[in-house]
């Protein structure tokens, strides 16, 4: 009695190449670098809350994927932010505004899985966690810089501007937490708007302010300071005096 002999590609009945030499078929899917961590530098500005639009060499497919605005060929590779420092620039005041990521910063990035190999066990049906191989997102993006609330909010799966399910993540730190500014009204309560930059001068951007401890309660309008970055807001830690005329917030 003869053994049937497993056919690599059983769907398409025709074997992958036989190489002699090691008395093994080829490969039907490239599986690149494990364990799949790769530099990746800003491609574009940052203006998605999630994500960042990289260039970089993709270790899955041995390949340099790079970015041009509207060129099909050079799609660029959307890369997650951290939990905890999410949110852009821009997104708002009031919605705890992360640091913005300059174009052509260069930084590390891997691919987050859920399960070893090719194996990705089911999360239990208590926790709402579905990602798998997908950093994910949580609703309060705006409040925790993108942490989940807490345990019982649901981390989905991240999509790109383009509908695509996001692969890659940083996994750097953030360098830079302290940052400049000067308010544009007076402090009420714990918070108030102010133009905040980075400690170079650069990517000026309209955000809130905070002082849960009310320690620079009566802060007028064109106070000039330092704030602190973390968890997806800006802390006051000093203050001017006497407050500069507001100049605006280019």
């Amino acid at each position: 009695m003869f053994r049937k002999i497993r056919r690599p590609t059983p769907y398409f009945k025709v074997p992958p190449p036989y190489n002699p030499l090691d008395g093994e078929y080829a490969e039907l899917k490239f599986e690149g670098t494990y364990p799949y961590c790769a530099m990746m530098q800003v491609a574009r500005e940052d203006t998605y809350e999630d994500y960042v639009v990289c260039r970089g060499f993709d270790t899955r497919i041995g390949k340099f994927v790079d970015f041009a605005e509207g060129d099909p060929e050079k799609p660029g590779i959307s890369v997650a932010k951290l939990f905890g420092s999410r949110g852009t620039a821009t997104y708002g005041v009031g919605q705890g505004s992360a640091r913005k990521y300059r174009v052509g910063e260069i930084f590390p990035a891997f691919l987050p899985a859920q399960g070893i190999g090719e194996y990705t066990p089911p999360s239990p049906v208590s926790v709402p966690w579905r990602v798998g191989q997908n950093p994910g997102y949580a609703g309060a993006a705006g409040e925790w810089g993108g942490q989940p609330e807490d345990l019982g909010e649901s981390v989905l799966v991240l999509y790109d501007h383009n509908n695509k399910a996001v692969n890659w993540m940083f996994i750097h730190t953030d360098t830079e937490r302290h940052f400049r500014f000067q308010s544009r009204e007076d402090m009420v309560s714990t918070s108030c708007t102010a133009c905040v930059r980075q400690m170079s001068g650069e990517d000026a951007h309209i955000a809130e302010i905070h002082d849960p401890d009310q320690i620079f309660e009566g802060m007028e309008t064109g106070t000039k300071g330092l704030v602190f970055f973390q968890q997806g807001k800006y802390y006051i830690v000093q203050a001017k005096c006497d407050p500069d005329p507001l100049t605006g917030c280019e």
